[in-house]
């Protein structure tokens, strides 16, 4: 079984510029961010972007090595955010995936960039970028700009960006199945949250996780 490596960030915490072997979770709960690192082949790295409360900035730059794998996963319900994803394929049957979760409401500004690149030659890789907008009420400034630089054909490639209120189809679903508007929209945005949670369900620390990004939602409610 490979090793498993957790950091988690706080007050401008850094990562080693080269990730260890293994299986790697980073949890960045910092304000503000910058790092760069590279994941080799034998490296298996996940990582997740909290930005919960007040103003938030990030900037993380990843180069994916040949066989190795990243997965991002960005959950931000803060006033202000201003987060940018440097991604780059280097290497045959990499994988890079970037899944962003935007909860807005009244005055928030957030925007977001997220950008992927395969660079030329590259074979068998994945190259996904994803980033979902969900106005909760009022008024928000969202700017989404996930972006693909792609030179080789060979590979899995999507991206997309949305800006939606929360799915009427899921809503109706459950309050026609008796439940009432609040608490079927509280079991949405749980069931979103969990899905960018995935990654984290072995660890000990998922359930203060998820405690706390649904506590800050409660609050900001």
């Amino acid at each position: 079984m490979a090793p498993k490596y957790i950091f988690h960030l706080s007050e401008w915490e850094k990562l080693p510029d080269i990730l260890p072997l293994g299986n790697v979770y980073i949890i960045d709960e910092n304000q503000e961010s910058e790092y760069t690192f590279s994941v080799r082949e034998g490296t298996e790295c996940h990582l997740l972007r909290l930005g919960l409360m007040g103003t938030i900035s990030t900037k993380i730059c990843t180069e994916i090595e040949p066989n190795g794998i990243c997965t991002i996963d960005g959950i931000f319900l803060a006033e202000k955010t201003n987060v940018h994803i440097e991604t780059t394929i280097a290497g045959d049957n990499a994988f890079g995936r970037v899944e962003l979760l935007c909860l807005a409401r009244q005055k928030t500004d957030m925007k977001i960039s997220a950008n992927m690149s395969v660079i030329e030659w590259i074979r068998w890789f994945s190259a996904h970028v994803r980033q979902q907008n969900i106005l909760l009420w009022g008024d928000a400034i969202i700017r989404g700009v996930p972006m693909l630089h792609v030179a080789s054909n060979e590979g899995n490639i999507w991206h997309s960006c949305t800006v939606t209120r929360i799915p009427k189809e899921h809503v109706f679903y459950l309050t026609s199945h008796g439940m009432d508007r609040e608490s079927a929209d509280a079991l949405i945005l749980e069931w979103l949250i969990r899905k960018r949670l995935q990654c984290f369900t072995d660890l000990e620390i998922y359930s203060s996780l998820q405690e706390k990004i649904m506590h800050t939602l409660t609050e900001i409610s």
